[in-house]
């Protein structure tokens, strides 16, 4: 040394550290702030931390008032990162978290790839009554017991096993409580086959002696296009327009070809010309072809 005091020392018997005019101070060990470098002295942390083994951000032990320690990381933050929560220094969340509250996996506020978050916990299906949607899992519509959204036309299973119809597009099965699709061409349903339709989409009309949805009605019927239904000509009418006697259908229109025709019927002896008008008669209907 070169003088009494702690200051005066030009060697140390433990560490020292220097002071900011520079002088060299002689210390037990070395104080907050600092860590024990080579030949005895005593160098200073990183700014955030409180004590260390090093200079560099990542070699922190604990820190000071305002950061919290990452034990993983070594460093001091001012809020823990994804995938730690904050219980005085940074503590890594459960492996199936994104995020979390705490270290259970019940902890859980997201979840990682290929989870989906569930009342705090990160599962890889989601319940029953429940669907997954931006990695989380919301509940079914009350009548749904497996869905795809939230509304009662989301159903791909129900609830119940009774009668549920949703828009016409399932039926029940009643062996498994499922709702199953109608057929493409019904619009309503009592069954998967095409020969189960309670109702036809546009452009198609129910048979209802088949319970089956066609493009077009077949000879004895008429297309009633207010109920999208097959409906029975005139008893006397082969093809037709409407139920009235009068709504036989030219030979033109049956056959909807270019050519032209002429059709007459003879009515008990009797001429009736362009009535469109068919009747009983013992010789039955005379069809005059004109090509």
């Amino acid at each position: 040394c070169d003088g009494p005091g702690p200051d005066h020392c030009t060697d140390c018997l433990h560490y020292y550290y220097k002071s900011k005019n520079n002088t060299r101070i002689c210390v037990l060990n070395c104080p907050p702030g600092h860590y024990n470098a080579d030949k005895k002295r005593c160098k200073k942390c990183s700014p955030n931390c409180e004590t260390c083994v090093g200079g560099h951000s990542d070699q922190c032990m604990t820190c000071k008032s305002g950061y919290y320690l990452n034990e993983v990381t070594n460093s001091c933050v001012t809020s823990c990162p994804d995938g730690f929560y904050l219980d005085k220094k940074c503590e890594a969340c459960h492996r199936s978290c994104a995020t979390c509250v705490g270290y259970s996996y019940e902890n859980c506020t997201a979840c990682k790839n290929n989870f989906q978050l569930s009342h705090g916990q990160c599962v890889e299906d989601c319940p029953s009554h429940f669907y997954a949607e931006d990695k989380q899992c919301f509940p079914c519509h009350r009548d749904c017991k497996d869905c795809d959204g939230p509304d009662s036309d989301d159903c791909n299973e129900c609830a119940t096993s009774s009668f549920v119809l949703y828009y016409g597009e399932y039926f029940t099965q009643n062996s498994t409580g499922s709702c199953e699709r109608c057929h493409k061409s019904c619009k309503e349903c009592m069954g998967p086959q095409p020969t189960d339709c309670l109702f036809c989409d546009t452009y198609f009309y129910l048979l209802r002696s088949k319970n089956e949805c066609v493009s077009s009605c077949p000879e004895y019927y008429y297309e009633n296009k207010d109920n999208n239904m097959c409906e029975r000509c005139h008893p006397s009418c082969r093809t037709c327009k409407g139920k009235s006697i009068h709504s036989a259908l030219t030979e033109k229109e049956y056959q909807n070809t270019s050519h032209v025709f002429f059709l007459f019927y003879l009515c008990s002896s009797i001429w009736k010309h362009f009535t469109r008008k068919c009747s009983s008669s013992i010789y039955g209907p005379t069809k005059l072809l004109l090509i």
